[in-house]
């Protein structure tokens, strides 16, 4: 129900600490999607570090922003 490109600011503090992993992938991918280019999540969760994917996960999102921005360019 929001658009996409249309958010300034996501901001997040350990409302997904009892989600599976698939779930916060999911959402990662949606925020994605919905941020504007200049946008910034603020993703807290007490216990990512718990997760052995947490770094991809983290890189997931920055990766589909900078898509956004320089199609072309990969992060390393």
């Amino acid at each position: 129900m929001v658009s996409d490109n249309s958010l300034d600011f996501v901001f997040s503090f350990d409302s997904l600490v009892h989600a599976e992993i698939d779930v916060i992938d999911a959402y990662i991918d949606e925020l994605s999607r919905k941020l504007t280019l200049s946008g910034i999540a603020f993703i807290h969760h007490s216990n990512i570090g718990a997760y052995p994917c947490s770094v991809r996960l983290t890189k997931k999102l920055i990766e589909n922003k900078h898509r956004k921005i320089r199609p072309k360019r990969v992060i390393d």
